[in-house]
């Protein structure tokens, strides 16, 4: 994938990004679908608009059926869960076109749409956190951050690297620089998250994540070294294993936080301690 100024390569296909252009192309695109394809997402697009009349006149008043109340912060947070579950279904959804169903023209963006269907689950996690923190400072800032990087994901599509023999050939384009940037901001979000929400819990909890950080260093550490040999074209057979090493702590990490707040939650509503009467 490649950015120029008014288009977007993507598998060696240009799309239009100016206004005329783009409706031209999306015109283009649908008479070229079968004919069972074009009903499947003409369904779509009138259920869509049906939806969205109905969300915005039924979730701000609130509804007994929704089960939300005229409360607007609380339909906010009915609203966000529902975006991000749907989102993260859609892109499952896209991300198994080419392999499951055939369709060659979704092949090239089968790890796009894994890797953002990830980020969206992260988006409604630290959407999550930051709504049931209560007066916990450190959770509302924990789920904040896990909600800036994972709004990130919307500049990935554009960051795609060269294979290592463009780059050691000096084709390297703006899309390399932003892939690096968005890779070192997202790490430095994640340990920022990580230690944050640590401070919002027990020693247990916060000695697990020292241990989190430590791998994550190391791991990192490994991957940093292996760099410079991809720009020179060289194998690097284990900064694969690394990355998704690195991916996984971080991600179990999330688990337990989730695992920690809900015991915190459990906690809250017990009405009575324990020798006490009910």
């Amino acid at each position: 994938m490649e950015l120029r100024a008014r288009s977007l390569i993507v598998a060696g296909r240009t799309i239009p990004l100016t206004p005329r252009a783009a409706v031209a192309a999306v015109r283009a695109e649908y008479r070229g679908m079968g004919r069972g394809l074009r009903i499947w997402i003409g369904g779509l697009v009138v259920l869509l608009g049906l939806a969205v009349p109905a969300a915005l006149l039924a979730l701000p008043p609130g509804w007994e059926v929704f089960g939300t109340t005229p409360t607007f912060e609380w339909g906010l947070l009915i609203v966000g869960y529902v975006f991000f579950a749907i989102t993260t279904s859609g892109l499952c959804l896209a991300s198994s076109l080419g392999t499951v169903f055939g369709i060659e023209r979704f092949r090239p963006l089968e790890k796009r749409h894994a890797i953002l269907a990830i980020l969206s689950l992260t988006a409604a996690f630290g959407f999550g956190v930051w709504k049931s923190a209560g007066g916990n400072r450190c959770v509302r800032i924990a789920g904040a951050v896990l909600l800036a990087q994972a709004s990130l994901g919307l500049l990935w599509p554009f960051a795609a690297m060269h294979q290592r023999e463009v780059l050691a050939a000096g084709g390297g384009t703006f899309s390399d620089t932003l892939h690096v940037t968005l890779a070192g901001v997202t790490v430095l979000l994640m340990f920022l998250a990580i230690t944050v929400g640590a401070a919002a819990f027990g020693m247990r909890f916060r000695l697990y994540s020292i241990a989190t950080v430590v791998v994550l260093l190391a791991f990192g550490v490994l991957t940093f070294i292996e760099a410079p040999r991809v720009q020179a074209n060289l194998p690097t057979p284990w900064m694969g294993l690394c990355e998704r090493i690195n991916i996984s702590v971080f991600l179990l990490w999330i688990v337990v936080l989730a695992v920690a707040l809900l015991r915190r939650s459990t906690a809250r509503e017990i009405p009575f301690s324990r020798g006490s009467a009910p």
